[in-house]
């Protein structure tokens, strides 16, 4: 009797451990290339979280990050765009990777594709109160959206969303 219940223990928690130990090994990765970034070496950062995707491709942490650092540290906007629609298509709640692709077309100036993005990620996630302000800021200055449009927005998020950010105050002054 006593054997089986090792046994039983032993199937129970190996999976466990192989998974703690993967969760492990992903951190360990996205450490790293943070650390290679931090040091100046970019290109290293990329090669590094790269191999990792072709080593496991279904592995979205990684390609989140590295679809981050490719956003961040490179010109490679076309290749990032296409790990942020990646991650979205696997999950289509994914807010953040919402926010990216609105960050690559604001980095790009292609203004009117990240407020659209802006609003979806609003969708996802109506207490995010950065996408509020993102997709307001980006309105007044870049955009012909009317004030009483961006009031409904900005109103949406403070008022029926509960979002309250002292940020608030100083964009009611620029519409």
């Amino acid at each position: 009797k006593l054997q089986e219940e090792v046994e039983r223990n032993t199937e129970d928690t190996t999976p466990l451990f192989n998974q703690n130990r993967y969760k492990k090994n992903v951190k360990s990765n996205i450490d790293e290339a943070l650390y290679e970034i931090e040091n100046g070496r970019v290109e290293e950062a990329l090669k590094l979280l790269s191999t990792r995707l072709e080593e496991d491709p279904l592995n979205n942490e990684i390609r989140y990050q590295y679809a981050g650092l490719l956003l961040e540290h490179s010109d490679r906007y076309d290749e990032a765009r296409e790990h942020f629609e990646y991650l979205i298509q696997q999950d289509d709640s994914n807010f953040m990777a919402y926010t990216r692709l609105a960050e690559l077309y604001e980095k790009q100036g292609i203004y009117g594709r990240a407020a659209d993005y802006y609003l979806k990620v609003i969708e996802r996630n109506p207490d995010y109160a950065t996408a509020y302000l993102k997709w307001a800021e980006i309105s007044i200055d870049h955009l012909d959206t009317n004030k009483e449009q961006i009031m409904y927005v900005m109103d949406s998020g403070i008022y029926e969303n509960g979002v309250d950010d002292p940020v608030w105050s100083f964009m009611y002054g620029k519409v």
